[in-house]
Order: structure tokens, then C-alpha cells, then sequence
């Protein structure tokens, strides 16, 4: 077996692997130390917080001022000492500390959220059900503060561990194992993701496995920069830059060498892999006592969490894979939440889209308010209210600027269009020329998160998959804008518009929305 480690990289004694790899564990150790003393600090402060915004108890010892209802003071305290411990202790059982999942987004979120919705939980019911004397105004104020500062220390965490990956260091090593295309669409999808925390060292194939897809330029970029290694291009059969092939038949002692021989974290196994069940499972005990994780990388793209339910049977871990639900009760939510929302943000920024109006008015011949035709859900056509951002003859001037086009093979796009004016490049900087479309969505045309509506013309360049993108209704914000709006090619605009069909949700509305604040703010891929 051939073993090409990339520059800056040496093969170590067996002697020495093992500490090797312990210290590249140490960051995990660390994180969760640093991830303790900040949540004890967080909900330290929280305590003090509350207790100066309730009071101590009174002279007499019975009660503060600013309780409404009598609290002997030994109760007072002791709710004021136990409280943020009990949270502190119910964070670490949760997992909420857990370094794989620090970084991680929503994952960590959920875990902070249900420990501390449950042990106020637990704490209400048991006051009530014993009858204890609880200081509630302490706990009512001490809640939210504490979960405040708690956001707050993680996000600071997460930007610290996000600087951290971004160098090159608390990352997890992973070696990867299965057949050529499974191998590199898997190491697409570890690398593609900014500061994911896995970085794809090796990949190994059976033999006649076939080799690895090139990778694009942009891979090569990353996959260099990642292992410091500035190889030629990748000849046939070669290993791509960043991640050498190894050609082997695929036996566990083949596995255990060249993740010992990358100094690997972890052993990722996709499809193709050529290992029998007696084999994979005896694979996962070897690298268990070698402290080396088994991650299993199923044949499943684009489909989120909740979609997701594993049964065991037999020993066999089956999983489930739930269809979509576009309709029903989750549909009626939806739509009750388009009405309250449009509603109020037509009430909220009436005076803005006023203002504007009159300065494209003035500006620009033509009305201020531009209407056009777009394809809506199931393929109806819809006409999308915009504030005008171009002259008034922008699409009789489309056919002399094809020529120009910055876009993505099948949407127009041009980074300086000379057929917007100078109030419309500032609408559209903060995407005010967008507001209008509140009423669309007031009037169910639209929603107010989903795939963007395109153009007649756009939707018959379509591929036969991308027309699923119809299931919905469109949106005025969605995947694409908080995920790089104008930068993104074709295909990864598709694929953002069909994973959220495919796994829509309430609360994932909430988050893009969020999202595109900041997205606005920050005039991140607008143009």
C-alpha cells in the first residue's frame, strides 16, 4: 500500500501515534473546559442579576420588598445558591457541552433550550406539587437573564472555535472510505460547509474501485490551504490535491494503518466500501481501542433531522426517511403566520416604502411600483409588486446586455447594470425594493420564506427535477439569500430551494428570517 502524506507531514513510530493523537484530542478537552468555567460565569452573573433586581430579604428576615408573596429568607437563598447550580449540572447532562456539538448552530441552541426549559419546568411542578415556599420573582428574573448570558458566552465560544478551524486547528481528521464517486462527494460535503470542523485527509477505495473525481478549482484552493500541501493537478489515477488515494483491498489492517499513518480522528464509511457487517463492526471495535471514532456516511443528501427516525431492529439500525409535508395542519400555520407577519410589517414600514416611492417617482420616469410576471406555486402564474430599481424601458434594453451577464447560466444577472438608477441601487443595496411584495404575501400569491419566484421564460430552461421547486409557494426571502444570494451557481441555488421543500418548517421560516437581517445589514452577495 502506497502512503503520499501531504507536505509539511511525516509518518510517525507506533510508539508515538497514540500521543499524537491524544494531543489533537486535547482542543475537545480544552473547549469543554473553556465551555464549563463560561457557563459557570454566565450563570453566576445571571444569580447576581436576579438577586439585585428582586432584593434580599427584609430586615426581619421574611421577605423582600419586591415580592409580591412572603419568602422566608433560608428559602430565598437557598433557591438563590441551588438555582444555577441545578442549571449549570442539567447543561451537562443535556450534552450542551459536548464538543461535537459546539459550532454546530442549532444543534447546541436546542440542547441549552431544553435544559433550561426543563429544569424551570421541573422546578415549577415541584413547588406547586410540595407545596415549597420558592422565591418566584427570583426565578422568573433569574430565567431569562441567565439564558441570555448563556447565548451570549456561546456565541463568543463559537467565534473563537469558527477562528480556530479557519487556521487549521481544532478540527477533527478524517479518513475516508468507500467507492471513488461515494469518497468524493462525501468529501465535498465535509469540506463545503465553513469551519464544519472535519478535514477529509485520505480517502481510501477497494481496488477496482476507479479514482476519485478531480476536484473543481475552488476545492483544489481549499483542499491545499487545508493541508498546507501545494501539489500539481491530479493526473489520472491520481489522488486529488489535499487528499491522497490510497488503492488498496479494502481490509481492516489496511483501514487501521493509514488512519494511524495520517494521525486520523476518525474513520468516515460510505457507500462502496466493499466491508461486509462481520467486518465493519469488527472495524469499529479496532478503532474504538484505538480512541479513533466510526462515523457511517449513508447514501442520503439534502434531508434534515426531523425527516429522520433510526429503528433498530435485529441489531440493525434502520433508517426511516419521512416524506415531506407540504399541506394540512403545517400548511395552515404557515399561512396564518405569512397573514400576522405581512400584516404587520405593511403597518411597520409603510413610511419607508412611501418615502421611496417618491425619490424613484422623482427621479425616473414611469411608475413608482414596478409589476411583473412571475410562476408561483404549482406553476401559476402571479404578478410581483416591486419598487421600480431601473428605467422605465430596463426590459425592452435586456436583449444588448445578454452579452454581459455575471449570472448563472440561467438567471440574468450583471454586478454594475447600467439600467439600474441611483435611488434603485440604493433600494437594493437593503433590499427595500422588496417590501411591496408584503402584499403578495398578504394575499397568498406568496410567502414570505421560500424559493424566489422566477420569470416565464427562466422556468421553461428548467431541468425536470427543479420544477419541485413549484411545491411551495415562493418566497420573498429563503435559503439562497442568507446563503450568498447572487454568488451562488445554478445548481446550488436549486439544491437550497429543494432541500427546503423538502424539509420545511416553522421554525426553520423563523431562523432564514432572522437570518436575512443580518444578510441585508450586511449587503452580503447583493447586486
Amino acid at each position: 500500500m502506497a502512503h503520499d502524506l501531504a507536505a509539511g507531514e511525516v509518518a510517525l513510530p507506533a510508539m508515538l501515534q497514540t500521543r499524537v493523537r491524544d494531543r489533537r484530542r486535547d482542543w475537545r478537552e480544552a473547549t469543554t473546559r473553556r465551555l464549563r468555567a463560561s457557563d459557570a460565569a454566565a450563570l453566576a452573573a445571571a444569580a447576581l442579576g436576579a438577586h439585585l433586581l428582586v432584593g434580599a430579604p427584609d430586615a426581619a428576615g421574611q421577605t423582600s420588598a419586591r415580592m409580591e408573596v412572603a419568602v422566608p429568607a433560608a428559602a430565598y437563598w437557598a433557591v438563590v445558591c441551588a438555582f444555577p447550580v441545578a442549571w449549570w449540572f442539567m447543561l451537562g447532562l443535556w450534552g450542551a457541552r459536548d464538543a461535537r456539538k459546539v459550532g454546530a448552530g442549532r444543534r447546541e441552541g436546542k440542547r441549552i433550550v431544553l435544559a433550561s426549559t426543563y429544569l424551570l419546568g421541573a422546578v415549577s411542578v415541584a413547588s406547586y406539587a410540595w407545596g415549597w415556599d420558592v422565591a418566584h420573582a427570583y426565578v422568573l428574573a433569574v430565567w431569562p437573564l441567565g439564558f441570555a448570558l448563556l447565548c451570549a458566552t456561546r456565541l463568543a465560544q463559537r467565534r473563537r472555535l469558527a477562528a480556530l478551524r479557519a487556521a487549521g486547528s481544532a478540527v477533527c481528521r478524517v479518513v475516508l472510505l468507500g467507492g471513488s464517486a461515494e469518497v468524493a462527494h462525501l468529501r465535498h460535503c465535509l469540506s463545503s460547509p465553513p469551519h464544519s470542523g472535519y478535514l477529509p485527509v485520505a480517502g481510501m477505495l477497494p481496488f477496482g474501485a476507479g479514482s476519485l473525481t478531480p476536484p473543481t478549482a475552488g476545492e483544489h484552493a481549499a483542499g491545499s490551504h487545508a493541508t498546507g500541501s501545494h501539489a500539481a493537478a491530479p493526473t489520472p489515477g491520481a489522488a486529488p490535491p489535499g487528499l491522497p488515494l490510497f488503492r488498496t483491498g479494502g481490509g481492516i489492517e489496511d483501514v487501521l494503518g493509514l488512519a494511524a499513518e495520517r494521525r486520523a480522528d476518525a474513520v468516515a464509511v460510505t457507500g462502496g466500501s466493499g466491508l461486509d457487517p462481520g467486518a465493519l463492526r469488527e472495524l469499529g471495535w479496532r478503532l474504538a481501542e484505538r480512541h479513533i471514532d466510526l462515523i457511517m456516511a449513508p447514501a442520503l443528501v439534502d434531508v434534515a433531522g426531523p425527516r429522520i427516525h433510526v429503528e433498530p431492529l435485529a441489531g440493525l439500525p434502520l433508517i426511516h426517511v419521512g416524506a415531506p409535508r407540504l399541506e394540512g395542519g403545517q400548511a395552515l400555520a404557515k399561512r396564518v403566520f405569512d397573514v400576522v407577519a405581512s400584516g404587520v410589517g405593511l403597518v411597520v414600514f409603510a413610511p419607508l416604502m412611501l418615502l421611496a416611492a417618491v425619490l424613484v417617482r422623482l427621479e425616473n420616469q414611469g411608475g413608482a411600483v414596478f409589476r411583473q410576471q412571475r410562476v408561483g406555486r404549482a406553476g401559476e402564474p402571479f404578478t410581483m409588486l416591486k419598487l421600480r430599481s431601473m428605467v422605465a424601458d430596463a426590459e425592452g434594453l435586456l436583449p444588448h446586455l445578454l452579452m454581459f451577464d455575471d449570472g448563472n447560466g440561467v438567471l440574468f444577472k450583471m454586478r454594475r447594470d447600467p439600467r439600474v438608477t441611483r435611488v434603485g441601487a440604493w433600494i437594493r443595496r437593503y433590499s427595500i425594493d422588496e417590501l411591496p411584495q408584503l402584499w403578495n404575501v398578504f394575499v397568498g400569491d406568496m410567502s414570505l420564506v421560500g424559493p424566489r419566484p422566477h420569470l416565464v421564460a427562466e422556468t421553461g430552461r428548467y431541468g425536470g427535477h427543479v420544477h419541485r421547486r413549484h411545491l411551495v409557494k415562493p418566497g420573498i426571502t429563503g435559503l439562497w439569500q442568507v446563503s450568498g444570494r447572487s454568488r451562488l451557481s445554478w445548481e446550488e441555488s436549486v439544491r437550497l430551494d429543494l432541500y427546503y421543500v423538502e424539509n420545511w418548517s416553522l421554525l426553520q421560516d423563523v431562523s432564514i428570517l432572522l437570518r436575512t437581517v443580518r444578510v441585508v445589514l450586511t449587503r452580503d452577495g447583493a447586486y
